[in-house]
C-alpha cells in the first residue's frame, strides 16, 4: 500500500478505482491551492515528497490508473506541486514522525 497526500492506495494490484482517483485529484487540487496561498516550509517539503513518489510510481508502473481526466488530472497536479515547491527544502530523515507527535 502507499501513502499519498494523506490516502491509502493499492500498488500493482491493477488500476485503483476511478472514485478514489477522482478523490486523489481533488486533494491535489487543493494541496496546489495550499501552496499558492503560501505553505509553511515542512508542509512544502512533504507535498514535494508526496507528487515525487506519485509520479516515481506511475513511471514504474506500481501506481496503475485508470484512463481518463481524473488520471491526466492527478499527473496534471503532481507536476504543479513540483513546480510549486521548488524551492522547498527536503524533509530530513524521521522529520514525518516529528510532524505528527
Amino acid at each position: 500500500m502507499m501513502h499519498l497526500f494523506g490516502m491509502t492506495l493499492p500498488e500493482t494490484m491493477g488500476d485503483v478505482a476511478t472514485p478514489e482517483v477522482a478523490a486523489l485529484a481533488g486533494r491535489m487540487a487543493a494541496a496546489a491551492a495550499t501552496l499558492e496561498r503560501g505553505a509553511p516550509a515542512a508542509v512544502s517539503a512533504d507535498l514535494r515528497r508526496d507528487a515525487r513518489r506519485f509520479l516515481d510510481a506511475r513511471r514504474r508502473g506500481d501506481l496503475r490508473l485508470p484512463r481518463g481526466a481524473a488520471a491526466r488530472a492527478c499527473d496534471e497536479h503532481a507536476r504543479a506541486l513540483l513546480r510549486l515547491t521548488v524551492d522547498a527544502p527536503a524533509l530530513p530523515v524521521g522529520a514525518l514522525e516529528r510532524l505528527v507527535a
